[in-house]
């Protein structure tokens, strides 16, 4: 990725920053430069004490769609590749799993794949009445790490099968319903935001800091593995096979 373009970019409003991620694709991509910008701009406001709370939203009216079908290709073909790629998304989601602020979800459009296993590391989610969430990573012969990680508890054992097993796309009302979406809410984000954040602002920021890194500990170690296991995924026939006839699709 030879653009110098950014990807992510945040701004400030008192003790909250909006981070908004724009692949420059019609919808959002997770790839490889996204992800080092991403990390990059959660490690700088980890270290700014004005903000406690992060809100990620997603430019061009959707979160994203996933992993780019270009790296999963280029994952199918080569370990390295894979290696080095899911090797990055694993610590993007470490570093979300272990942050010291309140992260807070925005969802307009759709949010897919591993745009959508996001949502399953943040503290609340809202959603327009229009977002559509699909996990459909297994017709391409991978699988949703995050999902089958964290799902069985956040979501149910019986939509985390929905969604990772059936690959079924749900709205946002299903989405509030399941735990995936904290709120519907369909007014501006500014006031989104505000709705969010207030949900908050009695807590102690270190003591939030401390219960988010506890909660998430328990995942560490199951996350690593369902990370090497994918990378293991991906290299089968059945992942070239499904990747390519993506392609021939497209």
């Amino acid at each position: 990725y030879p653009s110098t373009v950014d990807y992510i970019s945040y701004t400030l409003m008192d003790d909250i920053a909006v981070v908004s991620i724009d692949t420059k694709t019609r919808y959002n991509l997770v790839n490889t430069k996204f992800m080092h910008e991403f990390i990059d701009a959660l490690d700088t406001l980890s270290r700014e004490p004005r903000v406690r709370f992060l809100v990620i939203r997603g430019e061009r009216d959707n979160l994203g769609s996933g992993a780019d079908i270009n790296e999963l290709r280029n994952a199918s073909e080569q370990r390295e590749y894979a290696q080095a790629f899911f090797g990055l998304m694993k610590e993007m989601f470490n570093r979300l799993m272990n942050h010291n602020k309140v992260l807070i979800g925005y969802v307009n459009g759709i949010a897919y794949g591993a745009s959508m296993e996001l949502l399953l590391v943040m503290d609340y989610v809202v959603a327009t009445s229009t977002a559509k969430f699909a996990a459909p990573g297994a017709k391409l012969g991978v699988f949703p790490p995050v999902l089958i990680t964290i799902g069985p508890d956040r979501l149910g054992w019986e939509w985390t099968r929905r969604l990772a097993f059936e690959g079924q796309e749900i709205d946002a009302n299903t989405a509030l319903t399941i735990g995936l979406v904290n709120e519907v809410y369909d007014g501006p984000f500014q006031a989104a935001v505000q709705i969010a954040v207030n949900r908050f602002r009695q807590m102690a920021p270190s003591s939030l800091a401390s219960m988010r890194r506890i909660l998430y500990l328990r995942y560490k170690d199951l996350l690593s593995q369902a990370f090497n296991l994918l990378i293991d995924q991906v290299l089968t026939m059945e992942a070239q096979e499904g990747i390519y006839s993506w392609f021939a699709k497209a």
